[in-house]
C-alpha cells in the first residue's frame, strides 16, 4: 500500500473490527501495520494494539493534556470496546466531543503505524511520529532520534543528491495532509501570499515533514480559529510563516522541529503577540541552474529533463548550434555531444571556448565517442560517456556547478 489516505481509512475499518476474529485485513493494511501482506488478521490486530500502547505519553503527562485524552480515547474505544457513549462519560466530556477527538486520535495513530515503514516521499510523512510525543521523551531518546535523522537525511541526499523543495507545492501539500485534523478540532487552515519561484535546498519529503509538525503544535494547542501560512523570500533564505490567530499564550517550545531544521541550515522562531501566535521557518534558498543541451538525439534531451524535475537544475535547448545561439540562452553549464549532424563537436567546443560570451561556462562532452584525453585537452571540465546513468548526470552538474560557485 503506498497511499497514507488509502490507508487511514482502512486503518478505521480495521479499528471498528478490532476484536472481530472471523474479520479479514487486506494485504495492504498487514503489510504496512506487521510488515508482511500473508501475516494472520490476529497478528495485525495485536500489533495495532500494541501501536496504541506505544502512543501512551509519559507518567507525568497531565490529565488534561491532549495527547493523554486522545490516547484515552484510543484505548476505551478500540481497545477495551467501548462505545462512544460509555468514552465520553469516562472522560467527562460529550459523545460529539468524542467523535471529534477520535478523528485525530485516528489520524494520529495511522501516522504512528505509517512512519514506522521509514523515509519515504509518499504522503509527507518521514521518520518521525507526531512532535508532541517525541518532544516529551528523555534526551537519550532524542539522541538516538538525531542519529536516525541524520541517516535518513543522508539516505535522502544519496537518493537524489540534486532534489529541492518548491515552497509553494510544500506548503499545499502539508495543508491538504493536515486539514482533516484542524478540522476536527474547529480550526481553519488559509494559505496566504507565497513569493512565485521559492525554492529551498532541502529535499521536499523532509522540509514538507517539517512544516507538518509545525501545524500540529499549533493544532494541537487548541486556542485559535486560524491558521494561515504564507512564504516569502528573505535574504536568501525561504521564510515560511505561520500565524495562529487569536492564539497568544507564551511561545511554543519545539525541540524537535528546531532540531529537524537545524540539519537542514534553517532555524526555527516562534512568538507570542496580541494578535496570536507567530512561527517563521527559515531554511536557505537556490536559484536555478541552466543546462544548456547541445545534441540531436531529442530522447537523450528528454532524459535530461527528467532527471532534472524537482532539482535547481532548468534543461534548455538552443535554437541552433551556434555559439550565439548558446550564448542567447544564457548557459550556466552546457552539456555537448561531439557527434552532431551539420555540426562538427569538437569545433564547437573550440569556438566555445575562444567566445568571450562562453569562455567561462564550462562544458561537459556527453558522447558515445570514448575520448576523454581529448575533451580534457580541448577545455571541457568532464567526460560523461553514453549511456548516461540519472545519478552520474546529476552528480556531475552538481560537482561542475559546485566549482563556479
Amino acid at each position: 500500500m503506498n497511499d497514507y489516505e488509502t490507508f487511514r481509512e482502512a486503518l478505521r475499518d480495521v479499528l471498528n473490527h478490532l476484536h472481530d476474529p472471523d474479520y479479514t485485513v487486506s494485504p495492504g493494511v498487514a503489510e504496512v501495520v506487521a510488515g508482511g501482506p500473508h501475516v494472520t488478521t490476529s497478528s495485525v490486530q495485536y500489533a495495532i494494539i500494541e501501536a496504541i500502547r506505544e502512543l501512551a505519553p509519559p507518567p507525568d503527562t497531565p490529565e488534561s493534556a491532549l495527547m493523554t485524552r486522545r490516547h484515552r480515547i484510543l484505548t476505551y474505544r478500540f481497545v477495551e470496546g467501548l462505545t462512544q457513549i460509555r468514552t465520553a462519560e469516562q472522560l467527562h466530556t460529550t459523545v460529539r466531543n468524542i467523535r471529534r477527538e477520535q478523528h485525530v486520535a485516528i489520524h494520529i495513530l495511522a501516522r504512528h503505524l505509517w512512519e514506522r515503514q521509514g523515509p519515504q516521499d509518499l504522503p509527507g510523512v518521514t521518520a518521525l511520529s507526531h512532535s508532541e510525543a517525541v518532544s516529551d521523551q528523555p534526551s537519550s531518546t532524542l539522541s538516538e532520534w538525531r542519529t536516525q535523522a541524520r541517516q535518513d537525511l543522508a539516505a535522502l541526499r544519496q537518493s537524489n543528491p540534486s532534489a529541492v523543495a518548491d515552497i509553494g507545492a510544500v506548503v499545499n501539500r502539508a495543508v491538504a495532509l493536515e486539514e482533516p485534523l484542524a478540522e476536527a478540532a474547529g480550526i481553519q487552515l488559509a494559505i496566504g501570499v507565497i513569493d512565485d519561484g521559492l525554492t529551498a535546498a532541502a529535499h521536499p519529503a523532509v522540509l514538507r515533514q517539517v512544516l507538518i509538525m509545525a501545524l500540529d503544535r499549533l493544532i494541537q494547542h487548541g486556542e485559535t480559529s486560524e491558521v494561515r501560512l504564507a512564504a516569502r523570500s528573505a535574504g536568501g533564505n525561504a521564510a515560511l510563516e505561520l500565524c495562529s490567530v487569536g492564539c497568544c499564550t507564551d511561545p511554543l517550545e519545539d525541540m524537535v522541529t528546531a532540531e529537524m531544521l537545524q540539519l537542514l541550515g534553517g532555524t526555527l522562531k516562534t512568538v507570542a503577540a496580541d494578535e496570536g501566535m507567530y512561527v517563521e521557518i527559515r531554511i536557505p534558498t537556490v536559484g536555478q541552474v541552466n543546462a544548456v543541451v547541445v545534441d540531436d538525439n531529442e530522447d537523450f534531451v528528454h532524459f535530461c529533463r527528467r532527471c532534472a524535475r524537482g532539482t535547481r537544475f532548468r534543461i534548455l535547448q538552443p535554437e541552433d548550434w551556434t555559439t550565439e545561439a548558446i550564448q542567447a540562452v544564457e548557459p550556466d553549464v552546457i552539456l555537448l555531444d561531439i557527434m552532431l549532424p551539420y555540426v562538427d563537436g569538437w569545433e564547437l567546443l573550440e569556438a566555445l571556448q575562444h567566445d568571450p560570451a562562453t569562455a567561462d561556462v564550462p562544458v561537459v562532452i556527453c558522447s558515445i565517442a570514448r575520448e576523454s584525453s581529448l575533451a580534457s585537452q580541448m577545455g571541457a571540465v568532464e567526460f560523461l560517456p553514453k549511456p548516461i546513468s540519472h545519478q552520474d548526470l546529476l552528480a556531475t552538474l552538481e560537482r561542475v556547478t559546485a566549482r563556479e560557485s
